[in-house]
């Protein structure tokens, strides 16, 4: 198994190539830079989900190639989580993954199951570490993948009929179009179901956002990684804006910051 140490600040975390992440146990962290982002590359998407946090649609704008050469100044072993919008639609993905990872960082891309186009996805496959890909009505295993569920419209069912080796559950964002779509949403009873199925003996491995860990009520637990804005955030790179993450409407200008710059003036911002 392929591991990457990386320096940080007062301390070092060893990060695998399967997703585990261990810190070097410290009573206080101070990082000087992310562990990893969350970037928005684009705003254009053809699917047009009710429950849309980032309120994509087909008017959608691209993020510039060189606004994003001009931000990155993040050191090797940081992981970028690629996301939009639907990303296999920019015209410079392909050139936009090979600057992240020719910086020694790890690039990571989320696509939704209704645009997995394998022949984009063969393109980029050599340059991504890992697929994450949101469940909608369909699911394709691919080489890292990881499966993408959303509390309040994904169940423990959807894992049942795929088997996939890993999954990423989300909590449910109240933003965008969510917001409007919330009141359809039976979040409670999708809580309950995804307590009952937690209890089980699980086939396969789960993670969770902050988000869910919160929804589901699971609180401060030993796998917990820390506070939005503490070692990772979110960048929106078609507005050029940040904030600690996606679902925050606190959001800052970046007034051309670096991403080390963004990440730190992050350190105590109120939320909203």
């Amino acid at each position: 198994m392929t591991t990457v140490k990386v320096k940080n600040g007062n301390y070092y975390y060893k990060l695998y190539s399967d997703g585990t992440k261990i810190r070097q146990s410290r009573k206080r962290y101070d990082p000087l830079h992310p562990e990893s982002i969350d970037l928005k590359i684009t705003n254009y998407c053809e699917n047009n989900c009710a429950y849309c946090h980032e309120n994509s649609n087909v008017d959608g704008k691209y993020c510039e190639y060189s606004f994003l050469e001009r931000i990155f100044d993040l050191p090797a072993g940081v992981e970028v989580a690629i996301g939009g919008g639907n990303p296999l639609q920019h015209p410079e993905l392909l050139k936009i993954l090979k600057m992240i990872k020719g910086r020694g960082c790890i690039p990571n891309i989320t696509v939704n199951s209704r645009n997995m186009d394998d022949s984009a996805i063969s393109k980029i496959d050599r340059y991504v570490g890992a697929f994450g890909v949101s469940y909608s009505g369909g699911y394709k295993e691919l080489k890292n993948g990881v499966m993408h569920l959303i509390l309040g419209i994904h169940g423990p069912s959807s894992i049942l009929r795929y088997n996939p080796e890993r999954v990423l559950l989300l909590g449910y964002k109240d933003v965008g179009r969510g917001k409007d779509f919330q009141h359809r949403v039976d979040l409670g009873g999708s809580v309950v179901q995804w307590n009952e199925y937690l209890k089980g003996k699980l086939k396969h491995i789960m993670a969770f956002d902050n988000l869910a860990i919160e929804q589901l009520g699971l609180g401060s637990h030993g796998n917990y990684m820390g506070d939005d804005g503490q070692f990772t955030f979110y960048i929106d790179a078609v507005k050029q804006q940040y904030s600690k993450s996606s679902c925050s409407l606190n959001r800052h200008e970046g007034n051309g910051m670096k991403i080390t710059e963004m990440f730190k003036s992050l350190n105590g911002c109120d939320e909203v």
